[in-house]
Parts: structure tokens; C-alpha cells; sequence
């Protein structure tokens, strides 16, 4: 006000001001990232989808024969052979009165009838065959039971076609021909 200045003022002045350099934030070194690794699995080919196939429910009772071009699940009563270009699999309360061919044969319940699996026959703790089988490889687990007979390796069909044709046996009436000639010399000692 009356031209005084504060003594703070005088300071200033009289120290040159100095810019002071200011440290930069203190920050951690950037380090590389390491790259996320995968995770660990083995790498298997995808399945494709299988047919899901037909599905006879428990409460269904069939009068007649059953032919599907994919698998079979049957839970209810069948009378009637089935024939299935896929995996026949009898459930638990499921019971087959006739023939049953297919690729694969699974039977947890009963089967009446013989049975044809062109690969594999699974009779499970639960399953009884009453009946003849012939299959390819056959799986009874303990507690299952099969009451017939058993042919292993090829199939009726398959063992058909690998059959060579019989040999024609010739009506030739050997009692004319002089068979001395085919037999040893008794007087010369031979």
C-alpha cells in the first residue's frame, strides 16, 4: 500500500529462480509378457454325430417286425424279429420275442430268439439270451446269462459267402475197370 514490499517479496527477487526437474513418476520397467500358454489336452478327432436312431419306449408293445437303417433302442415289448444296420440295444425292461440281428447287440434285458451281431455281443449283468448266437466277439458280464449256443467268429452270412461251392461227386462205376494194375505183385514180392 505504501509502496513497502513484504520482506517474502524481497526473496524472490533476490534468488534467481530455478527450475527445478521434476523425476518422472516412478514406474516399473515394462517387461515382456510372457504368451499365454494353451492349455494341456490331447488333441482327438472330432466325432461326427451319430444317427440318434429309434427309441421304443417302455410303455409300447409291437406286434410285427422292426427293420431300421440306424441304431435301435428298445425299452417295451417286441414280438417279431428285429433287423438294424446300427447298434440294437435292449434296455433293462425290455423284452424280445424273436430274432435280433444287428452290427452291435447290447442286451440288458431279455431276448427270446437268436441272436445275430455282425461285431460285437454285450450281455450285460442284467440280460438273459434264450436262444443261439452267432457273433463276431461276444461280452458277457457277470450276472448275465445266455441259454443256448454259441457260434464265434463269422456270421452265417458272412461264412456263407466264404464257402467254396461243393464238388460234384461223379456217378463213374469203377467195378468194370481191371484195378490189378494199382495193386503190388503179390507173387514177385514187392
Amino acid at each position: 500500500m505504501f509502496g513497502f514490499k513484504k520482506p517474502l517479496d524481497d526473496l524472490d527477487d533476490a534468488i534467481p529462480q530455478r527450475e527445478l526437474a521434476v523425476p518422472p513418476p516412478m514406474t516399473p520397467p515394462l517387461q515382456a509378457m510372457p504368451a499365454p500358454t494353451p492349455p494341456t489336452r490331447s488333441i482327438q478327432p472330432t466325432p461326427l454325430a451319430a444317427p440318434r436312431g429309434t427309441e421304443i419306449a417302455a410303455d409300447t408293445r409291437i406286434l410285427g417286425d422292426i427293420k431300421a437303417d440306424s441304431g435301435l433302442s428298445v425299452a417295451g415289448e417286441v414280438r417279431g424279429n428285429i433287423e438294424a444296420d446300427g447298434v440294437i440295444t435292449v434296455q433293462e425292461s425290455a423284452t424280445i420275442k424273436g430274432d435280433v440281428h444287428g452290427t452291435d447287440v447290447v442286451v440288458r434285458g431279455k431276448v427270446e430268439g437268436q441272436v445275430i451281431a455282425s461285431a460285437k455281443l454285450t450281455i450285460s449283468t442284467t440280460g438273459l439270451v434264450v436262444g443261439d448266437i452267432e457273433v463276431r466277439s461276444l461280452l458277457i458280464e457277470d450276472g448275465g446269462t445266455l441259454q443256448g449256443q454259441c457260434r464265434m467268429g463269422a456270421t452265417r452270412s458272412e461264412a456263407t459267402a466264404a464257402t467254396p461251392p461243393p464238388i460234384e461227386a461223379s456217378n463213374a462205376n469203377y467195378a468194370d475197370e481191371d484195378i490189378s494194375q494199382f495193386l503190388p505183385d503179390l507173387a514177385s514180392g514187392e
